[in-house]
């Protein structure tokens, strides 16, 4: 257990003060590998050009987002992935799979919202997501358990901030 501790901590802070390429025009760059399995220009590029980029046009009137907050917005997209390839690295020594039923659901409820995406890059988004929130209901959440007396206890605590 304290092999992986050191592993996140140290995958951690190099993703953290690893230099963001400020354009890369191949999807196919290996950024960052975790474990054997490696982070792809491509998935920071499919983030932040069907999610990112475009809230920020919509927020700022179709202007470009400045370079220096791409380049802080990447690394926290890498350090995102990082964490989640770690997660779905653990779901896998523990078999945790997603629901099928589940993943469709979501599909044919986000399509419709975001035609623009190609159905397949999408659907392997959500599949990626979805597995992430089940994995750490089943391998944290279902583990932690909270009395209605520490609720209150936190409540009447806290109640005046």
């Amino acid at each position: 257990m304290k092999h992986v501790q050191f592993l996140v901590i140290t995958l951690l802070i190099a993703a953290y003060t690893m230099p963001v390429p400020a354009q890369v025009s191949n999807p196919n760059t290996v950024l960052v590998k975790v474990n054997n399995e490696d982070i792809l220009q491509s998935e920071i590029d499919f983030t932040m050009n069907y999610f990112v980029i475009p809230q920020y046009q919509a927020k700022n009137e179709g202007q470009d987002m400045p370079k220096e907050q791409q380049t802080q917005i990447i690394q926290s997209l890498i350090n995102q992935v990082i964490t989640e390839k770690l997660i779905l690295q653990k779901g896998r020594e523990a078999n945790i799979d997603l629901n099928e039923q589940i993943l469709n659901t979501q599909f044919e409820s986000v399509k419709t919202q975001r035609p623009e995406i190609p159905p397949a890059e999408l659907k392997e988004f959500l599949r990626q997501k979805l597995l992430v929130q089940t994995i750490i209901q089943q391998l944290v959440a279902s583990k932690v358990t909270v009395t209605d007396d520490e609720l209150k206890a936190l409540y009447e605590e806290r109640k005046d901030q």
